[in-house]
């Protein structure tokens, strides 16, 4: 199980990568995510080998709500519930949220379809 201060690091490296993804698009360096979470180059590589492997883990991140409300509408058994769940509750992600998947999609397809 990871330590409290694992678990924050990598929340602060996720938040830092939102931030300059949003800003500069995928050009922003570990560089730069690093230094705007707090952390060295060292625990960036520790979290994620790759820029890659940022990019899908923002996609995952990003993708959440609305696999949470496609699981919840699984679980209905009446289909017009279900759908009206899934019309009114899928859109979980705000306009900046949705551009930064969008764009970060366009970086990485597998993890675009991985993170529906």
């Amino acid at each position: 199980m990871p330590r409290k201060d694992q678990i924050r690091n990598r929340q602060r490296l996720l938040q830092a990568a939102r931030e300059a993804f949003t800003e500069s698009g995928p050009e922003a360096s570990i560089e730069e995510i690093a230094r705007r979470a707090g952390v060295g180059a060292t625990t960036f590589y520790r979290h994620f080998p790759t820029k890659d492997d940022l990019v899908d883990a923002l996609l995952d991140e990003l993708g959440e709500g609305a696999r949470r409300v496609a699981a919840r509408a699984q679980e209905e058994a009446d289909a017009w519930a279900a759908f009206s769940l899934t019309f009114t509750e899928a859109c979980v992600l705000g306009d900046g949220d949705l551009a930064l998947f969008d764009l970060l999609a366009q970086v990485s397809p597998p993890g675009a379809v991985r993170a529906q």
